[in-house]
C-alpha cells in the first residue's frame, strides 16, 4: 500500500482464515520509502505528458515488485508459499460520477518480477455498479476490528466508519494529511510531528466557519474524494483564506476535529483511531478536548496504526481471491455487495 500522502510504500504479511470465524494474525510489516524523484513524479503525474505518465507507470511498478522482492527476502519466504499480493497502485483519478477510478499500476508486470499472483484493481467493479468505490477500509473495521462504535482512519485523506441501523456506513470526511504536510512542506520539513507547527499557530474562527460550510462537508455519504481535488481546488481554496503557515495548520486541525466530533453520538462510546493522523499527538489530544466526556479515543499498538491499510488490501485480496464480497454495498452506495479485484499470475504458477 502506498498512500495519497505519499511517504513510504507499505509492505505486510498476513495470514488468515477466512472459513466460519474470522482469524487473521500480521505476521511481518515493513515500510520501504520512495525516492524524491518518483514522489515528484506520482505527486505531479496529471501535469505529465503521455510519455511521462507510463514511464512513471512503469518505474512505479518497478519500485512495487522491488519492495515485495526485497521483503520476501528479510523474511526468508519463498514467494511459491504465499498466495497473492494485493497491491493497490496509486491514485491517478477517482471520478466515480464518470464510472472510472484509475489506479497506477503495471501488475502484469509486477506479477512477472516478483512470481507472486498480483490482485489489483480494486475500485471499478464497485462503481460500476453505481458505488463510489470507497471507503474500502469499511470491511475491515468490521471484520477485523470489531468492538468499536466510530472508526476514523487518518491518511492523505481521513475516512470514517460506523453502523448505523444494522448497515455499515462509511465514506471520506475530509482531506487530512494531504493538507497537513502541504504546509509542514512549506516550513520545510517533511510532515508536522506531533502537531508542533499547528500547535504554535492560531485558529482563525471566521475563516474555519466558511470551511466547515463548504457544501462537501454537509452532504450524506457515501460521498468520496479524489486527490486532484484536493491538489487543484481544496488547497487553492485554502490559500485564498490568505493565513500563515502556521495558522493555516492550526485552522485545519481544527476542522479535521470538529468534523469528527459532530458524527459521534451519544451512544457512540468507543473510537478508533488509525492511520498517520493518529501520531499527531496535538490533533489527538484536541479531539479528546473537544468529544464528550463519556467518549473513550482508542489508538491501537503502533504497527496497526501504520499498517491497517495494508493489512486492509491483505484481506480484500484473500477475500478476491476465494469469490468473495469485499466491497459492503451499505457504504458506497452501490446495488449491491461485490467482489473487486483483478488477477494476475505469473508465468510460472502452479495451476494444478
Amino acid at each position: 500500500m502506498s498512500g495519497s500522502s505519499l511517504d513510504g510504500i507499505d509492505v505486510a504479511l498476513v495470514d488468515f482464515s477466512l472459513n466460519g470465524e474470522i482469524k487473521w494474525t500480521l505476521k511481518s510489516s515493513q515500510t520501504f520509502p520512495i525516492s524524491s524523484e518518483l514522489r515528484e513524479m506520482l505527486f505531479h503525474i496529471m501535469e505529465k505528458i503521455p510519455d511521462k505518465v507510463v514511464e512513471t507507470e512503469t518505474l512505479f511498478s518497478l519500485k512495487i515488485a522491488q519492495c515485495i522482492n526485497q521483503f520476501l527476502e528479510t523474511n526468508n519466504i519463498q514467494s511459491a508459499s504465499i498466495d497473492g499480493c494485493a497491491v493497490h497502485g496509486h491514485t491517478v483519478l477517482h471520478y466515480p460520477d464518470r464510472k472510472v477510478s484509475w489506479q497506477l499500476l503495471n501488475a502484469g508486470l509486477v506479477a512477472e518480477l516478483t512470481g507472486t499472483t498480483i490482485i489489483s484493481d480494486f475500485r471499478n467493479q464497485d462503481i460500476a455498479l453505481g458505488g463510489q468505490g470507497t471507503p474500502m477500509a469499511v470491511i475491515a473495521d468490521r471484520d477485523l476490528f470489531g468492538g468499536h462504535d466510530v472508526y476514523f482512519n487518518l491518511g492523505g485523506i481521513a475516512n470514517v466508519s460506523y453502523k448505523k441501523a444494522n448497515e455499515w456506513m462509511a465514506y471520506d470526511l475530509c482531506a487530512c494529511n494531504q493538507v497537513l504536510n502541504y504546509y509542514a512542506n512549506k516550513e520545510g520539513l517533511t510532515y508536522d510531528e506531533d502537531g508542533r507547527l499547528a500547535q504554535q499557530g492560531k485558529v482563525d474562527q471566521e475563516v474555519l466557519g466558511d470551511w466547515l460550510d463548504y457544501e462537501f462537508f454537509n452532504i450524506d455519504g457515501p460521498k468520496s474524494i479524489d486527490n486532484q481535488w484536493i491538489k487543484t481546488k481544496w488547497i487553492k481554496l485554502i490559500e485564498n483564506s490568505k493565513l500563515s503557515n502556521l495558522d493555516s495548520l492550526r485552522t485545519y486541525v481544527e476542522l479535521i476535529c470538529h468534523l469528527m466530533v459532530k458524527l459521534i453520538q451519544a451512544q457512540h462510546q468507543s473510537i478508533f483511531i488509525t492511520g498517520g493522523g493518529a501520531h499527531n499527538t496535538f490533533l489527538i489530544n484536541r479531539l479528546r478536548e473537544l468529544s464528550p466526556n463519556h467518549v473513550k479515543i482508542q489508538l491501537p499498538k503502533k504497527e496497526i496504526i501504520d499498517f491497517k491499510e495494508s493489512i486492509l488490501m491483505a484481506f480484500v485480496g484473500s477475500l478476491r481471491l476465494q469469490s468473495k464480497p469485499n466491497f459492503v454495498s451499505s457504504a458506497t452506495g452501490a446495488s449491491n455487495d461485490s467482489i473487486g479485484g483483478a488477477v494476475y499470475l505469473p508465468s510460472k504458477f502452479d495451476r494444478r
